[in-house]
């Protein structure tokens, strides 16, 4: 049941209307019956597994308390069984495959692996947060005493199993205890507003460029031109998708009552390759600070120990998009850029000082690089191979019947993109609340528009995260 679908929305409505007619004291159950149900649409036999797994998981939690014995044995447990469960379905035939290259190459041929294993939908989000509630339980950050119930619908939650935001144990649990805090008159509006700029993005904006970017990505680049154009375009697309995934998974949430991470804030304005990851799907970037980079070490210790855990966050979080080289590539990419903009950081202030940058100059030139940098880590992201992310480099630069076609198709889904950037702020939309139409009606024109939106086909293209 995908989030663009008359029968998610349909499913949604349902959901929501029993919600706020239950007692509050019923309401945790409701969310839970229906995230259990969310997924057995999808595949029960699959839901089995991870109950399952949540059973198991719980046990564990128990033994993290402050009075549990044997604590770190019991945390390094729970990451294994994780961490095991993401190898077997995500991983497991791209390194059987991989061994199996390098030993071609010693002359040593072994006969390919035929498994196809169906992934967990959200496999990847569900073991990041159940990691999360491990260590900050045996941390003391959260107390652990937590129901059955109350652990499995952290963990499986439907507006946000299939592909985050990964909300932090202790801000999603405190909520469940407060049935959120807000009665339906105020969450129903604050949600449907999300909703709405989330369904703006993705099937207005997103489903515009899908096609623009298949094109641009279908062979190899004739030029670096055609390249930096297909980058860019592909940075306004996985944005506007990912974005609005998120706006809409917040609003269905919102509209429930329940407040999830804030997973963007405006990333296209960083000025830094650092600050972006401090803007660009925060929930994952500060669970890697958290729950990798530090751990390691982070930077407290030696400059090169400080760059080699940089580089070895950034591959983990390539490989956790996916089974690939490419997204491997993808992560060394990032972690270098973090790397050099950490240790230039003396060279970088002279330059400006030389160069004489200021006000708001110095912010376009900083944009512009920063942004010109990601959108080049982005041809690796999305590029089919190594070979067609080469022959970026191979060409000249685009004539200008290219470039007036871009801006032709790309730019004014590019001047949206930005504009409703300013509507959601800093996590909050207004684009509804801002008007002076009565309460009653913001609902109604969400969903108005939801079905409109559905009844024209947008749902022409799946989110691209997804499949992560």
């Amino acid at each position: 049941m995908g989030l663009l679908t008359f029968a998610f929305f349909s499913f949604f409505a349902a959901v929501c209307l029993a919600y706020w007619a239950v007692p509050a004291r019923w309401r945790s159950w409701l969310l839970l019956g229906a995230s259990l149900a969310f997924y057995a649409i999808w595949n029960a036999g699959l839901l089995a597994l991870l109950v399952g797994t949540t059973v198991i998981n719980h046990l564990l939690l128990r033994r993290l308390r402050p009075d549990g014995s044997h604590r770190l044995a019991v945390l390094r447990l729970g990451i294994v069984i994780q961490c095991a469960l993401l190898f077997t379905f995500k991983y497991f035939a791209f390194f059987v495959d991989s061994a199996a290259a390098v030993f071609a190459l010693s002359g040593i041929h072994t006969e390919p692996l035929v498994l196809q294993l169906v992934v967990p939908l959200g496999l990847s989000y569900y073991c990041l947060r159940a990691i999360a509630l491990l260590a900050d339980t045996y941390r003391g950050q959260y107390d652990g005493k937590l129901s059955l119930p109350e652990h499995a619908l952290y963990l499986l939650f439907f507006p946000s199993v299939t592909a985050g935001p990964i909300d932090r144990p202790r801000q999603f649990l405190d909520q469940l205890h407060t049935n959120g805090g807000c009665g339906w008159r105020t969450a129903i509006p604050r949600g449907a507003d999300l909703l709405f700029v989330g369904l703006l993005k993705k099937a207005v904006i997103a489903n515009g460029l899908a096609p623009v970017v298949d094109g641009l990505f279908a062979g190899a680049f004739t030029s670096t031109g055609a390249a930096a154009l297909a980058a860019v375009t592909y940075a306004f697309y996985i944005y506007a998708d990912f974005s609005g995934y998120t706006d809409i998974a917040r609003g269905v949430a919102g509209c429930l009552g329940i407040e999830l991470t804030v997973n963007f804030r405006r990333p296209y304005a960083a000025r830094s390759t650092s600050e972006f990851w401090q803007r660009w799907h925060m929930s994952l970037s500060t669970w890697l600070r958290d729950y990798v980079f530090l751990p390691l070490g982070g930077a407290f210790r030696s400059p090169l120990r400080a760059y080699a855990n940089l580089v070895i966050t950034m591959l983990i979080a390539g490989l956790w998009h996916g089974a690939s080289f490419m997204f491997v590539l993808w992560g060394l990419y990032i972690g270098l850029l973090l790397v050099a903009h950490r240790a230039l950081q003396p060279s970088l202030r002279k330059l400006r000082r030389a160069a004489r940058l200021r006000g708001w100059t110095k912010r376009v030139v900083e944009t512009g690089l920063t942004f010109s940098l990601i959108s080049a880590g982005w041809l690796l992201f999305r590029g089919t191979n190594l070979g067609q992310t080469a022959s970026a480099f191979r060409g000249g630069m685009a004539n200008l019947a290219d470039c007036a076609d871009f801006a032709r198709q790309v730019v004014p889904y590019g001047i949206a993109l930005f504009g409703l950037d300013l509507v959601i702020g800093d996590g909050e939309a207004t684009l509804l609340r801002g008007t002076r139409l009565p309460w009653w009606t913001k609902p109604i024109l969400v969903a108005v528009g939801v079905y409109a939106f559905l009844i024209l086909g947008t749902d022409t293209q799946s989110f691209v995260y997804a499949q992560f």
